[in-house]
């Protein structure tokens, strides 16, 4: 459900997909899209929903983690990442036109699984200069190094 910001009131009705209780929500980013309709929905589910808050409709559900989804981010390059008890965090890329024209329906695919947490990640911050930090359970912390991924692969 959405509330507005300005009276408190909700607006339209409450969202319903989800299977177990909601962890985090992101906004697709303005510069992405002017419109800005768009939020996707971690959940308990082992989930991540992205939803059109102008129609109440759910778009897709990203399916792949072993435990409950525990942060969503979306990034500024048409990116969303979801973050797991499973110690994971699953890369999502936005489908481009020409897989629209071919045929595969999805808005999102699954373009990387990133692992090395030895417990759960709770919550994920994106910066400006495309790092990936990272908070797990376990303490320890970290950067994703896209760079050094590349070159272990």
């Amino acid at each position: 459900r959405l509330w507005d910001p300005i009276s408190g009131a909700a607006v339209g009705r409450p969202f319903s997909g989800h299977r177990q209780w909601i962890t985090s929500m992101s906004w697709e980013p303005q510069h992405v899209n002017a419109a800005c309709e768009r939020l996707v929905t971690g959940s308990k589910d082992r989930t991540a929903r992205v939803w059109n808050v102008r129609t109440g409709r759910c778009e897709m559900t990203l399916t792949g983690h072993d435990d409950s989804v525990e942060c969503v981010k979306w990034g500024g390059e048409g990116l969303l990442y979801t973050a797991s008890r499973d110690k994971t965090i699953n890369v999502w890329a936005q489908r481009s036109a020409d897989d629209e024209k071919a045929g595969n329906g999805s808005l999102f695919k699954l373009v990387r699984t990133l692992k090395g947490h030895a417990h759960r990640i709770n919550a994920m911050a994106l910066s400006t200069d495309f790092l990936n930090r990272t908070g797990a359970y376990d303490h320890t912390g970290g950067f994703f190094d896209e760079e050094a991924h590349k070159s272990s692969a």
